[in-house]
This record gives C-alpha cells, sequence and structure tokens, in this order.
C-alpha cells in the first residue's frame, strides 16, 4: 500500500476493508503515521459532547445582530467582485454589437452618397407606385371630394397605404425574427 492509498482510506472513514494493510504501511512511513494520528485524534474531538457556549453568548449575539446596519453587514460579506482583466474600452469594442455598430458605420460612410441615391430613387418609385394604386383604386371606387383629405389635397387612399406600412413592418419582422431563429437552430 502507498501514501496515497493511505490518504484515501482515510478519507473514507478507515473502512476495515483496507485497514491490515494500511496500518502495516502506518508502521513504516512517519508521515502516514502523523495523518493517522491526526484522524484519530479529531475522532475523538468530533465523538465527545459539545462543550456549552459561555453565559451569555446567545444574547451578546443576538444584541450585535440587532444593532448591526444590514446593508452594511451585506456589504462586509459579499464578495468584492474580481477584477476585469481588460479595460472597459477593449471589452466595449470587443462586444459582437458594437462591432457591427463600427462596421455598419464604416460601411454607410463609404456608401453614404450612393445608399442616398438609392433610397431617393426608392422613395420616388414607392410614391408613383402609390399614386398609380390610389388612381386605380379611385376610378374602380370614386371618393366625394367632400372626404376631408381630399379636400387638404391628399389622396385618402394614399394615407390608408402609410397606415398600412406599420403593419407591413410588423410582418416584415416577424418573418426575419423566424428566420434567426431557424439560423440560430442550425448552428
Amino acid at each position: 500500500m502507498s501514501c496515497r492509498d493511505v490518504e484515501r482510506w482515510l478519507d473514507d472513514g478507515m473502512p476495515a476493508a483496507g485497514a491490515d494493510a494500511a496500518r502495516a504501511h502506518v508502521a513504516t512511513c512517519a508521515g502516514c503515521a502523523r495523518a493517522l494520528a491526526a484522524a484519530l485524534a479529531l475522532d475523538r474531538a468530533l465523538a465527545g459532547a459539545p462543550a456549552p457556549a459561555p453565559a451569555g453568548f446567545t444574547d451578546a449575539v443576538m444584541r450585535r445582530v440587532a444593532t448591526t446596519d444590514r446593508a452594511r453587514a451585506r456589504a462586509a460579506w459579499s464578495p468584492a467582485p474580481p477584477e476585469p482583466a481588460l479595460a472597459w474600452w477593449v471589452r466595449a469594442a470587443a462586444e459582437p454589437a458594437a462591432v457591427l455598430a463600427f462596421a455598419l458605420a464604416a460601411l454607410l460612410v463609404w456608401l453614404g452618397p450612393s445608399l442616398s441615391a438609392a433610397a431617393a430613387g426608392a422613395i420616388v418609385g414607392a410614391d408613383r407606385a402609390l399614386a398609380a394604386a390610389g388612381t386605380w383604386v379611385a376610378n374602380l371606387l370614386p371618393v366625394p371630394s367632400a372626404v376631408p383629405a381630399r379636400a387638404a389635397g391628399l389622396d385618402p387612399f394614399a394615407l390608408v397605404a402609410l397606415m398600412a406600412l406599420p403593419w407591413v413592418g410588423w410582418l416584415l419582422f416577424r418573418w426575419s425574427e423566424g428566420f434567426a431563429r431557424a439560423l440560430a437552430r442550425r448552428t
């Protein structure tokens, strides 16, 4: 039996199964003999009746608990937060959201004029499409000129289309959310 085996035997509570081999090793090894003596002394100390608390101990502890500021006591016992390994600006720059925001900002600066021209063209095209759809629907269902929007010079069908845009945006959001979940499940 080795020193490690004796240590394991002591940790297991000194079972009878390996007692003879352990005691034979303890007889030849001074370190294991000290470990066995310490374990036996601990067993004897724990086997005795517990010592009674000194007179007035409980009352003194309860008085101290009652007068202690709870917030200060909680702060004294709570562990200090670990010191960060990197500076705050390095951690912020390493965040995926920050990297994406920086990349998007760089893309907007780089392609700003062409993106502005494309957005203006899309707005003009959408305006023409809405006007054509409004004219087509107006020819199908004539709207009296007494409608307040028509009196103000606005096409009511274009207003309805504009009110539908948030709903279309919500549908697009829900679609992209499902698409992102499907991508997340694949990885």
